[in-house]
C-alpha cells in the first residue's frame, strides 16, 4: 500500500455502523484512565478493527491504549505492547506512513508516541 493510500485510509471514517459504535464506546470507556478501562477500551477497538481493518481512528486509539499500558506500567511485557502500538501506527522499518499523522488523536499523546517510536 502506498503512503498516499495509507493516509486516505487512515483519515476515512468507517461506513460500518457497528465499527463506529464500538469506536465511540471505546473512547468513552478510556477515561478516566485505569488499567481496567484501558483494557476494556482496547477490547472494543479490536472488535471495530476486526470489522474494518482500515478504520484509522480505531487504529490510532488502539495504539494509544497499548502505549498507555506501557507508560503507566500496566503490562508485564512492555516490549510486546510497544511493538503492537508501532505496528498499529504503521511505523515499522523506519517508514513513517503514520496513521497518526492523518487521523484525530489527542495532542497529549504525541510525546508518548515519539518516545515509543524511538529505537
Amino acid at each position: 500500500m502506498q503512503v498516499a493510500e495509507m493516509r486516505r485510509s487512515a483519515a476515512r471514517a468507517t461506513i460500518d455502523l457497528t465499527a463506529y459504535d464500538l469506536y465511540l464506546r471505546a473512547v468513552g470507556a478510556f477515561f478516566p484512565t485505569t488499567k481496567e478501562r484501558i483494557l476494556a477500551s482496547l477490547a472494543l477497538l479490536e472488535q471495530a478493527i476486526a470489522i474494518d481493518r482500515h478504520y484509522g481512528p480505531a487504529l490510532s486509539w488502539a495504539a494509544i491504549c497499548h502505549l498507555r499500558l506501557v507508560v503507566d506500567g500496566f503490562v508485564e511485557a512492555p516490549e510486546t505492547s510497544r511493538r503492537k502500538a508501532i505496528d498499529l501506527l504503521g511505523c515499522r522499518s523506519g517508514r513513517k506512513k503514520t496513521i497518526l499523522a492523518s487521523s484525530p488523536t489527542p495532542p497529549s499523546c504525541s510525546p508518548i508516541l515519539a518516545r515509543m517510536s524511538a529505537p
